[in-house]
């Protein structure tokens, strides 16, 4: 009983600094426009924070900047192959970071951020772990407070939970690794703190839960009667 409790109150801990870093991660994700615009889309009652027509003004000022540094010169009557040779760079530019997080090319915010991954149905991959974290805790206080020595409904829910949580997280890590190429630190965090949560669940759980839910032990009375102390 005192291993579980122990567990629980680690996995509580652990779900806070998700919820942490998940929320700065969402910061970051709506501080630009076009994600903004992916929000308002999804949900319309954002626009109340978000004002259509800013945004599509901001996000059409994005798009005029980034065509204008796409222009192809050849196209340009006054283009000059000569003067172009002479002021061309002598390397290749260097890295530029553009959040507080982007550390290298490969390592930072940025360019995960970017990329058509950081959203899953219209919002950003971070809003689930915040939903995902926060239904955590809430499992651990419900079970916590029964005071019961074996596994419930909320156990069980909390055991799918974890395993649903991880894999996740390695889906996301193989993700930057093979077709972003380029890893996210707060991304990485948020992926240890998800193995802690499963080490914790199975350290003090095993698969208990699970067994008890193939034997039918679960539901639905574990929702109304205590069961035995063990």
């Amino acid at each position: 009983m005192k291993k579980r409790m122990i567990s629980l109150a680690l996995m509580s801990i652990l779900s806070s600094i998700g919820i942490y870093t998940s929320l700065h991660l969402v910061q970051l994700h709506y501080s630009k426009p076009k994600h903004q615009l992916n929000l308002i889309n999804t949900l319309q009652f954002m626009e109340k924070w978000y004002p259509r027509y800013q945004v599509e003004e901001e996000v059409e000022k994005q798009n005029n900047l980034s065509d204008a540094n796409t222009v192809n010169p050849f196209d340009s009557s006054d283009f000059n192959p000569y003067d172009a040779a002479m002021n061309a760079p002598a390397a290749p530019e260097k890295f530029v970071p553009q959040t507080g997080c982007d550390i290298s090319e490969h390592f930072g915010c940025t360019r995960p951020d970017d990329s058509k991954y950081s959203e899953i149905a219209g919002l950003a991959v971070s809003v689930y772990g915040i939903i995902g974290y926060i239904l955590l805790i809430g499992l651990v206080i419900i079970h916590a407070a029964r005071r019961i020595s074996r596994s419930d409904v909320f156990v069980f829910m909390l055991w799918v939970g974890a395993w649903l949580g991880i894999l996740f997280s390695i889906y996301l890590t193989v993700v930057e690794a093979f077709f972003i190429k380029s890893f996210c630190p707060y991304c990485l965090v948020s992926a240890a703190v998800m193995l802690g949560i499963f080490i914790c669940m199975i350290a003090g759980f095993g698969f208990e839960p699970l067994r008890m839910f193939l034997r039918g032990e679960i539901f639905p009375t574990s929702l109304f009667i205590k069961k035995k102390q063990s």
